[in-house]
Order: structure tokens, then C-alpha cells, then sequence
């Protein structure tokens, strides 16, 4: 008789172990995803009076910093995919889109994402383009949305001087197709709107003023 509970409870606990492992294992495989865009980087050969503009690194806050991308399930409720990720950090990847997207917006400037590449003349004297991402997700209603703020920063002898521009955005767009691949390319869109718009204050405000 104990012999017979001994055996049902160890076929009970090895049917369980057996079942948790099922239930662990992943059931699709990771899959990666990237922007699309992929401009020709022609940086300009500028005289060292030129314009130089400095890209920091995108700032993102909450669910979006994570490597899987994120989606809003609630007005209060946010996930991170734990099959569907960025192929490469996120703050990088934005950064890497916006210098291309700027190089070729606004010719006239020296554009870089390090202070250091800048003709020597330009180290001390330049301006600084900065972002804070809260929303960079999946939306609720079949749409991509991004929101948050950029900002300009005027530098002189190497030090920050005056906040220029400092804009909040908050962009949608909608998807036109299925899926995470349709979410990244919105996603994608969208940033380029929040690029573009930030090129157009810079050269409206700073560049035609100078």
C-alpha cells in the first residue's frame, strides 16, 4: 500500500515537472526587427565658421527602453514583447536614423553625433540636439504613437549656454499593414516626422537668424 502511494505520488510529480517544462519552453522562435531606412550619408566638407549641430543620445523612459518592443494593452498598462525585439538597442538605433535624416535636411550644417568629429573650431562653439522619448509603442486603436520632447542647446567655450527650442511632440500613425513588422515601419514614420520637424525649427529659428 505504501509502496502503491509512493509510486502515484512520484508518476504526479514527474507528469508535473514534465508539464511546467512544456509550458516554459519558448513556442515560436525570437524574431528581430530594424528601420528600413538607409540614406546616403554625403556629410558636406564645411569651412570652420560653419554650422555644427550635435546629436546626444536619445533619453527613453519606462516600458520603451527594453529590447522587445512595446505595445500599450490599457491606458494605464504597458508590455514589452518577449518574441518580437529590436535588433539593436533602441537609443541607438533613433540616433543613427536622426543623423541620417538631418545630414540630408539641412546640408549646410555639420551634423554629428560626437562632439569630438566636429572641425576643432567647432568643439567650443556649437549647438546640441537632444531628445526625451515616454512614448515610442503600439497604440490601441491599429496605430503607432511616439510623444515626448526635444530640445536645442546652444554651447559656448565647451559649456552649456541657453536652451534654444524646446518642443513637445506627440505623433500617430496609423498602420497600414498587420503585425510587428507593420508597427515598425509606423514607428519608423513617425520618428521621421519628429527628425524632420526638429530640422525645420533649427533651420527656421537658429540658421536663418545667425
Amino acid at each position: 500500500m505504501i509502496a502503491h502511494r509512493f509510486m502515484r505520488h512520484l508518476l504526479f510529480t514527474l507528469c508535473s515537472g514534465l508539464l511546467l517544462s512544456g509550458c516554459s519552453s519558448p513556442s515560436s522562435e525570437i524574431e528581430y526587427y530594424q528601420f528600413a531606412q538607409s540614406l546616403p550619408i554625403n556629410q558636406p566638407i564645411v569651412a570652420p565658421a560653419s554650422t555644427a549641430l550635435v546629436l546626444a543620445d536619445p533619453i527613453l523612459f519606462g516600458a520603451i527602453s527594453n529590447r522587445g518592443i512595446a505595445m500599450k494593452h490599457s491606458a494605464n498598462q504597458m508590455r514589452s514583447a518577449r518574441a518580437h525585439l529590436w535588433d539593436q538597442p533602441l537609443d541607438g538605433m533613433l540616433l543613427n536614423s536622426a543623423e541620417q535624416q538631418l545630414i540630408a535636411a539641412l546640408p549646410d550644417v555639420f551634423v554629428s553625433k560626437k562632439r569630438s568629429a566636429l572641425p576643432y573650431s567647432n568643439q567650443q562653439h556649437h549647438y546640441e540636439l537632444q531628445w526625451e522619448l515616454t512614448e515610442f509603442n503600439g497604440g490601441l486603436t491599429h496605430n503607432a504613437e511616439i510623444s515626448g520632447l526635444w530640445r536645442i542647446i546652444k554651447f559656448n567655450n565647451g559649456l552649456a549656454d541657453v536652451v534654444l527650442l524646446n518642443q513637445y511632440f506627440n505623433v500617430s500613425v496609423d498602420l497600414t499593414q498587420d503585425g510587428y513588422s507593420g508597427l515598425v515601419q509606423a514607428l519608423e514614420q513617425a520618428w521621421q516626422q519628429v527628425v524632420l520637424q526638429s530640422a525645420k525649427e533649427f533651420e527656421q529659428h537658429i540658421i536663418h537668424n545667425n
